[in-house]
């Protein structure tokens, strides 16, 4: 159990981070684009 829970830990871990970078990514394509 515990290490089924560590890695769903780690895997909406990882989900988040690539969100959160893709996120950024998207803002930084479109920032050039607003100005």
């Amino acid at each position: 159990m515990r290490k089924d829970l560590e890695w769903l830990r780690q895997y909406y871990d990882r989900k988040n981070i690539v969100e959160i970078f893709l996120q950024e990514n998207l803002c930084l394509r479109l920032r050039p684009q607003a100005k």
